[in-house]
């Protein structure tokens, strides 16, 4: 039997599968595949994980490391279905044979293609989480069919429709179908559209928009809401050099908003649901100075996280500990860990710099993060800390690393609430330092070293700089408040001149001007007190 927490490692040696904290040892039940991977894929329940490698794809239990079935001949890619019935794999263009399959692994050993087409390109396919209907997307159409009968069409949307990119809700709940439907002429909107299959007469819920080059749809777990990230190439206001993203928010409900935490923002840098589907996080504004927020299901915020440079949202399996993390570009690669269930602040950080890749253990006490290949072809290695900011396991490799991949198990085991109100205590009401960004210095030539003016000695009377403006971080709690209530009036007033102007207000932009009177009154009471 496995440990709680148990993740495979990919490198050019190999692949094999290690027992997580404390041992770290070679879990020796999982077969070790000698050959390098081509990929490696890990079932939505978390119990079964396929290792594609240049002749085959064997499937393994993630419970007891035993090898299940294997698929015959090699494969680009693959994915399996959500339940783990079945596999989806695909290979390059042929003209000889089919390219595209879905095999059907729960026999055991006895698999056999239960469909298979010659494609140009991949296709936009997906199960539904019963895994009673199956959708692919061919040209502007979307086709359903009833499984396991995958070669005919119980149901596809209107020809009228147009849609360049769909997807199916998961969760247990009755499934819903959101669909991108791109303008089809100059001046004209982009609309997403949600519907309940198998009827695409009734719009459950619908937004339109105009600046959309590129969609991400990002439904919560239980697939009640969605997430809809729109990004153009080209930002026509001039506030961002790398376009504009704009975020929306999508319920089966019929609801929809617009989210944005400050109104100048032009990018929308990350937004993650939490497991429980109750809230997401997002990240947006300007870099260096993004503001991180905990948003609840009407899309206001539960938790300001304040102004920092970072880019990356990660949740443990428990949804208690948001981390937030600042990579890529932000070379530094600094570390924050918030509790967002009780405590509702920032516990821990540290710092992990050269990281590619980032991923919470099964346990959500503890997580990796790895300096992998193609991206950086040396340092390969990976890194294990808990949810201190404590490095507990660090591995290098030999010549490549090319990912982790854990066996995140549903659903996932308790967390230890008494490890969190251990550390609770040990901060008491000491705010948790950031991670300081370390500048690098200035590169001086060997013949200016030393000398006034060269970059490595100041002049003994320089003029001192003037002094930044305090962090809100560190602003007393009063003056924090005041500041935080002036902001909210401010983008009130803003909101009243866009009414003014007569446009229309989402549903949470309604309840802000609602709010305008409180918070005037709140204002008041905190400047007289």
């Amino acid at each position: 039997m496995a440990a709680t927490s148990v993740f495979l490692v990919k490198e050019s040696g190999g692949t094999y599968a290690l027992n997580g904290p404390p041992k770290f040892e070679k879990w020796n039940d999982f077969k070790e595949d000698l050959e390098e991977a081509r990929f490696t894929t890990v079932s939505g329940n978390g119990y079964l994980v396929a290792v594609g490698n240049n002749s085959r794809v064997n499937i393994f239990s993630t419970t007891d490391g035993s090898l299940k079935c294997t698929v015959p001949n090699r494969v680009l890619g693959a994915s399996f279905s959500p339940q783990g019935n079945y596999l989806i794999t695909w290979d390059n263009p042929s003209q000889h044979q089919d390219n595209f399959k879905i095999t059907w692994i729960s026999g055991g050993k006895d698999v056999k293609v239960v469909h298979s087409l010659k494609l140009s390109k991949q296709p936009d396919c997906q199960f539904s989480h019963d895994e009673t209907v199956f959708a692919r997307q061919s040209n502007n159409t979307v086709f359903f069919s009833q499984v396991p009968d995958f070669q005919n069409t119980a149901k596809k949307t209107p020809d009228n429709l147009k849609v360049a990119k769909f997807s199916v809700s998961p969760g247990n709940g009755p499934l819903h179908v959101l669909c991108f439907i791109p303008a089809t002429t100059k001046g004209q909107p982009s609309f997403a559209r949600m519907y309940r299959y198998p009827n695409f007469e009734n719009i459950i819920s619908s937004k339109s928009f105009f600046q959309a080059d590129r969609v991400e749809m990002k439904w919560s777990p239980k697939g009640n809401a969605v997430l809809l990230i729109t990004s153009t190439d080209i930002d026509k206001t001039g506030q961002s050099y790398y376009g504009k993203t704009m975020l929306h928010y999508l319920d089966t409900k019929g609801e929809t908003a617009v989210i944005q935490t400050e109104a100048d923002s032009a990018v929308i840098h990350a937004a993650e649901w939490s497991p429980n589907s109750n809230e997401f996080a997002i990240i947006s504004g300007k870099m260096p100075h993004t503001r991180a927020a905990l948003m609840n299901s009407k899309c206001q915020i539960i938790l300001d996280m304040d102004v920092s440079a970072r880019n990356a949202i990660h949740f443990n399996p428990q949804g208690n500990l948001l981390l937030l993390g600042g990579f890529g570009n932000l070379s530094q690669g600094k570390i924050e860990i918030w509790e967002v269930k009780k405590l509702k602040k920032m516990i821990a950080t540290c710092s992990a710099s050269e990281t590619t890749q980032l991923t919470w253990l099964n346990d959500g006490v503890h997580f990796i993060t790895a300096t992998t290949a193609p991206r950086m072809q040396v340092g390969n290695k990976f890194r294990v800390w808990d949810f201190t900011g404590k490095q507990v396991h660090e591995w290098e490799a030999t010549k490549h690393l090319f990912g982790i991949l854990p066996f995140l198990r549903d659903p996932p085991p308790p967390f230890p609430e008494d490890k969190l109100d251990n550390l609770n205590k040990q901060l008491g009401n000491k705010p948790v330092a950031r991670v300081e960004e370390k500048k690098a210095a200035a590169y001086v030539p060997p013949s200016k070293r030393g000398i006034i003016g060269g970059g490595a000695v100041m002049p003994a009377k320089a003029a001192p700089k003037a002094a930044a403006p305090p962090p809100s971080s560190a602003l007393p709690d009063k003056e924090k408040k005041i500041r935080a209530v002036k902001k909210k009036i401010e983008a009130i007033e803003k909101l009243k001149d866009l009414q003014k102007e007569g446009k229309t207000l989402e549903k949470n932009q309604l309840e802000k001007l609602s709010k305008e009177a409180s918070l005037i009154d709140e204002l008041e009471a905190l400047e007289l007190s």
